[in-house]
């Protein structure tokens, strides 16, 4: 529309100029033409054919001024809609930790040479008979008090003493096929968790420390009443320990026979 209208002014300015240079040279051009162009002085001396060109071009002065007339404004641009970015729900691992360390482990477990893959279940075998003796200890720790009363300390000393060298032996075994296997620890944490030791010698604790609780309760008095209490109290936190040993040895039996069936 702004270019329509500068078009139209200098038209318009054109238009004016040539008119007033006209107007200058017009007395001095009419004797020439009169004497030299007597046929373009008759058709400049025209005056009706001089109104038909100003009414020619009135009109198109006039059509111009229409048509600019009759262009509106621009339309107005509307953007463009946003994007529609939908968001996919996140997938949440409902797997457990212990689930997540198993499948890394299998992944690992494909990438290992023949070789390796025999050392492995070598290993594993190893780990099997270390869980047997496991068993083993929980056997003895659980008789402790078997058709025992609940004074006869002397007797369950005995017992203790016996079930603290097994224990102690268990836990020596134990840390050398730790130490032996040592290149797979991750295969090691997974089947006995993150502290293998410490879950190994609990009932070696267990049981001398409720071997110094009756060393105590011997030098009280026979008839005192508080010695039943007393006693009752160290038998819970011992049997307590025992029964930890024994869920840690169930899973650990669980956690390695799904570690055997990952490399047969």
């Amino acid at each position: 529309m702004q270019g329509s209208l500068i078009q139209l002014a200098l038209i318009g300015f054109l238009l004016f100029w040539q008119a007033f240079l006209e107007y200058l040279d017009w007395q001095g051009r009419a004797d020439v033409l009169r004497e030299k162009h007597p046929t373009v002085w008759a058709m400049v001396n025209n005056r009706p054919f001089r109104l038909v060109l100003l009414v020619v071009a009135i009109g198109l002065l006039a059509k111009d001024f229409r048509d600019v007339g009759a262009i509106g404004p621009p339309p107005a641009m509307k953007p463009p809609p946003a994007p529609l970015i939908v968001q996919r729900p996140q997938q949440v691992d409902e797997r457990t930790p212990s689930q997540r360390q198993f499948d890394m482990l299998i992944e690992s477990n494909r990438r290992l040479t023949i070789g390796e893959r025999a050392r492995l279940a070598e290993a594993l075998h190893d780990f099997a008979n270390i869980l047997d003796q496991a068993q083993s200890v929980w056997g003895r720790a659980n008789n402790i008090d078997t058709e025992l009363g609940p004074t006869d300390f002397a007797t369950r000393q005995i017992r203790l003493r016996d079930l603290i060298s097994f224990a102690q032996t268990y836990r020596r075994d134990f840390g050398q096929q730790i130490q032996k296997w040592y290149y797979y620890n991750r295969q090691i944490n997974y089947v006995f968790g993150d502290k293998p030791d410490d879950n190994a010698e609990v009932v070696e604790l267990a049981a001398v420390e409720y071997q110094r609780t009756l060393t105590s309760l011997e030098q009280i008095p026979s008839g005192n009443v508080a010695i039943s209490g007393l006693f009752a109290i160290e038998n819970e936190r011992y049997r307590s320990s025992v029964s930890t040993f024994a869920h840690w040895k169930g899973d650990c039996d669980k956690r390695l026979q799904q570690m055997r069936s990952s490399v047969q």
